[in-house]
């Protein structure tokens, strides 16, 4: 358990040394990094290199979201492959009727890049597969609590 908070630690200054904010969203991320099977060193640079491709395509990469961008730094697939899919996925979802908005375009199409990534990469050990797959429910309960607390929030303010 030592290893994990000690490689937690190192994921969160790695980080902040990439110039992220500090915060729950960077905190958040640095535990999902901290797991990668390849090494923290190598989740922070992949995390930096997706944000950095999603930039440079255009792709707003703010704190919110960071744990998009996490789990896509997760995949077994490159970053250029990643980056490549989820930006065509985003666009498919944005042609759709209703059109959802484009925060929500984006983390739908992360959704379906780490699927397809699993899918594609069924050589996986399970234990690597599970791991992911509990890395994406983690990050949908932590969006869920955070819609519901704003609706909280806004029903009780009126």
């Amino acid at each position: 358990m030592e290893s994990v908070t000690l490689d937690v630690e190192r994921a969160y200054e790695r980080l902040r040394e990439k110039g992220l904010w500090r915060g729950n969203q960077l905190q958040l991320v640095s535990h999902l990094l901290a797991v990668d099977p390849r090494g923290v060193d190598t989740a922070v640079e992949r995390f930096r290199v997706v944000a950095e491709q999603l930039r440079s395509a255009g792709e707003r990469v703010g704190q919110s979201r960071y744990d998009e961008v996490a789990t896509l730094a997760l995949t077994q697939s490159t970053p250029t492959w990643v980056v490549k899919q989820v930006l065509r996925a985003r666009d498919r979802l944005r042609e759709a009727k209703p059109r959802p908005a484009k925060n929500i375009a984006f983390s739908l199409a992360a959704g379906i890049v780490l699927a397809e990534d699993c899918q594609r990469a069924g050589q996986l050990a399970a234990g690597d597969l599970a791991a992911l797959q509990a890395i994406q429910a983690i990050i949908d309960a932590q969006q869920a609590g955070a819609a519901a607390g704003a609706a909280a929030a806004s029903s009780g303010s009126h």
